[in-house]
């Protein structure tokens, strides 16, 4: 048999409303199922029926699948939110993302079944509050099972959720025993004892309507062990529709598959402030926890981004207010402040992320407070493997180069970072060109520049003018270029290469004759020396352009 992993979020919808906003006292929470429903506060009508409760509503007697108005009398100050279905499934599947470091398969519902309610408001087969991993034959990588499962708790409570875990031979088996079973401790059943871990569960741990359960518990059958000392034959027929599943789940057998859930093409993390946030130090801390997620998930799932996202949401009210007292009325108030981070190479640490992040936050300034903070990754690849070096005495950080280069790239921008790549081609100012990435082509490592290339090359040439007479072959000649503001006096002039119909079939051929000189500011022998310069003739016009300098 297989084993399986059930992660079960009691406060998953009470976790994700706080997140949202401050809730001070008891709260409950009416699930959404359509994606288009609103959120946030709201009017409860008296056919409400609470899908969630924190664990202050739950000291007051007030327990999930109550009205709204019952609920309300048990505590007048009862906190009432919505939340949608889109939310919580948005939330496994970030939990999902670092769950697959820990098993093939991950799912959070049952063979196709979907999330739908009874008559009571009771869910059925609802993915509301469960994940599960299949970790058959992955327990040894981790030390074993008791390991296993708690680290895979402590994943889980990193990303602020507190989770009951259950390790069992089956999906609706590990779900009954984590959620009715389980404590502060992650419970591992071994195989061959599931019945003996369901007996002290109440009837309400089996997949049952409510009106099933109800009857089973008024005629004193309260827990699991009770239903297994019944006739298996007498006990069908009170079972429902699922009497086949339940008697045997009782046996202590679950043989339901897991639907894989794919992941997502592209990750985001988002947070909402309340009062806002325009300080970096203040960002910098909302922006952390955000990498730290991220960097959770990329980990698990093996990958990395090459492509970082921030999107500042600024407060609309202090926005326009500031826009009207320093801007032209013309142009419209920004709402929002975002940056692209490009990465040389893809990243996945925190840490790495992180310092990104910081070198563009640093030299943002914000027109508001920034009330919601988005952190996206776009962009995701496999994780480059590096092969350990066992030859050396300390490890080489294989991530600190790309690291150092993307944390230059967000500060100085994208395009005054990178790799000198080359190119096959006669022209000095194509011969070499800056790439942001670290990894080359071989055809651009291949090509060698030129010897007589200088080592600066100026990315435009600078007309200087036309010469005073013409330059023929190698020789030592003077002469003097008739450029704008002082002449210039070019001594020690040698003769380089000509370039001859470059591109003849464009309407921009190339004839030039290139030159080695030293150039001096005036005319003469008084003149200051400006360098060794490498300057060229443009055979069709005459012009002289100095395009770059030597050492």
């Amino acid at each position: 048999m297989g084993r399986f992993v059930a992660i079960v979020l009691p406060e998953l919808p009470s976790e994700l409303v706080r997140q949202r906003e401050p809730v001070t006292g008891p709260l409950g929470v009416l699930v959404e199922l359509e994606s288009t429903a609103p959120e946030g506060p709201t009017v409860p009508r008296s056919t409400d029926v609470l899908d969630a409760v924190d664990e202050a509503a739950r000291r007051f007697g007030i327990r999930p699948r109550q009205r709204v108005t019952e609920a309300t009398t048990l505590h007048a100050s009862l906190t009432l939110r919505r939340l949608s279905m889109t939310a919580i499934r948005g939330a496994l599947e970030r939990i999902a993302d670092v769950a697959r470091g820990f098993g093939a398969t991950v799912a959070i519902a049952l063979d196709g079944s979907e999330t739908t309610r009874d008559e009571a408001s009771a869910w059925v087969d609802a993915p509301l509050d469960t994940l599960w991993i299949d970790v058959t034959g992955a327990a040894h990588l981790f030390g074993g099972e008791t390991l296993l499962v708690h680290e895979i708790e402590a994943a889980v409570r990193s990303l602020g959720h507190r989770a009951r875990v259950a390790l069992a031979s089956g999906p609706l088996l590990a779900q009954a025993i984590a959620r009715f079973g389980a404590g502060a401790q992650p419970v591992v059943v071994a195989e061959g004892e599931e019945q003996a871990a369901l007996a002290p569960l109440p009837v309400h741990a089996l997949p049952l309507d409510s009106r099933t359960a109800s009857y089973l518990v008024r005629l004193g059958l309260f827990t699991l062990g009770d239903l297994v000392a019944l006739p298996r034959a007498e006990l069908a027929t009170r079972l429902g529709a699922r009497a086949h599943l339940v008697l045997e789940l009782l046996a202590g057998r679950d043989g339901r598959p897991l639907v894989p859930l794919p992941p997502p093409p592209s990750l985001s993390e988002e947070v909402e402030l309340e009062d806002g946030v325009e300080s970096t130090e203040a960002l910098l801390f909302v922006l952390r926890g955000m990498t730290s997620r991220l960097a959770a998930r990329l980990a698990a799932r093996g990958e990395a981004t090459t492509r970082l996202e921030v999107t500042l949401t600024y407060d609309r009210s202090i926005a326009a207010l500031r826009w009207a007292e320093g801007a032209s009325p013309e142009r419209l108030c920004p709402s929002t402040l975002g940056w692209t981070a490009e990465l040389p190479r893809p990243l996945s640490r925190e840490a790495d992320l992180l310092r990104v992040v910081r070198a563009r936050l640093e030299k943002t300034t914000l027109l508001a407070p920034a009330r919601r903070v988005a952190l996206g990754v776009p962009e995701v690849v496999p994780a480059p493997r590096i092969q350990l070096d066992l030859s050396r005495g300390t490890g080489i950080d294989p991530d600190r180069l790309p690291t150092l280069v993307a944390e230059l790239a967000a500060e100085l921008g994208p395009d005054r970072v990178g790799l000198l790549a080359t190119t096959d081609t006669h022209l000095p100012e194509h011969v070499c060109r800056l790439v942001a990435s670290l990894e080359l082509a071989p055809s651009e490592r291949s090509t060698t520049v030129p010897a007589w290339a200088p080592s600066r090359l100026l990315p435009t040439p600078v007309p200087l003018g036309r010469l005073s007479r013409a330059v023929r072959g190698a020789g030592e000649a003077e002469l003097l270029i008739a450029g704008p503001g002082l002449p210039f006096s070019a001594r020690n002039v040698r003769f380089v290469l000509r370039l001859d119909g470059i591109g003849w079939w464009t309407p921009t051929a190339v004839a030039r004759d290139y030159f080695h000189a030293w150039l001096f500011a005036g005319s003469g022998h008084a003149g200051d020396a400006a360098g060794r310069a490498l300057f060229f003739v443009d055979r069709q016009t005459g012009e002289s352009f100095l395009h770059g300098w030597d050492e």
